[in-house]
């Protein structure tokens, strides 16, 4: 009986161990305030992406150098905050040998939509247009992204103020690239904690959707709420009878909640 119990802990530890063996950190990359993503360049090449306002890095799988550069317009800086998006060597143009980029701001139909080679040359642009980006639009049941594969080619779709335009494009969207052309932190709060005066940059995801602002307290109970109708929103807590602690706030449509968060009140 001993002999079983112990073999039975044996293959017990063992299991456990392998079990505990099967997630390994790989690498880590520090991406505060950084964007960072995973896609395909083309012909299931795939790469780590790293974009800040130095530049885009970007990374093969086995986490070496695959190539820096330069953006040829400053990303991250008022009034346009441009995102980098759709990475790739074969989308945009039919050479192959060269490897190209967008650049947009999503949320924004007045920053343009852009697309460079790495090496700065223009291949591309649309001012006062923007690549329309939506997850969860019309009740959470469709994505709205600016390039998608049709039976008719693979189409650019770009939102005006008062149009959309359609454009045909020489690659095919890799099924492996699903970048967002906006940064997720959507809401950036500062400064937290706070002792009374607190300030909303908002970025929303698109520019398609009426999203609104709601704090909490920390019995969710609604202390404010405000339509977003421009990008920066501040809330002095000076003027309320609110106790020092943990309040919460999300960004939300009607129907899709985008992002949470939190900000500490001390007095």
């Amino acid at each position: 009986m001993k002999k079983l119990t112990t073999l039975f802990l044996i293959l017990f530890t063992t299991i456990c161990l392998n079990v505990m063996g099967q997630i390994t950190l790989e690498h880590s990359y520090f991406t505060n305030q950084k964007q960072f993503y995973f896609t395909d360049i083309g012909n299931n090449n795939c790469k780590y992406v790293i974009v800040d306002s130095s530049g885009v890095s970007i990374y093969n799988l086995n986490h070496s150098l695959y190539l820096h550069f330069i953006p040829a317009l400053p990303i991250w800086q008022e009034p346009h905050l441009y995102s980098i998006c759709y990475i790739t060597n074969s989308l945009f143009d039919c050479d192959s040998t060269t490897l190209e980029y967008a650049i947009t701001n999503a949320g924004d139909a007045y920053s343009g939509f852009y697309v460079y080679r790495t090496d700065g040359t223009l291949l591309f642009s649309k001012s006062n247009a923007s690549g329309p980006y939506c997850y969860g639009c019309a009740d959470g049941s469709i994505v709205i992204r600016p390039i998608e594969n049709t039976p008719k080619g693979t189409k650019l779709f770009l939102l005006g103020i008062d149009s959309t335009w359609v454009y045909s494009l020489c690659g095919t969207l890799s099924i492996k690239v699903d970048e967002h052309l906006t940064n997720s932190n959507y809401v950036k709060v500062f400064p937290n904690p706070t002792t009374g005066i607190i300030n909303f940059e908002i970025h929303p995801p698109n520019n398609l959707e009426k999203f609104k602002l709601t704090i909490y307290n920390s019995l969710f109970q609604v202390i404010e709420e405000t339509i977003v109708n421009g990008r920066y929103y501040q809330l002095d807590l000076n003027n309320r009878s609110l106790s020092s602690g943990t309040y919460l706030f999300d960004l939300r449509t009607e129907q899709k909640v985008f992002q949470t968060g939190k900000f500490i009140l001390t007095k």
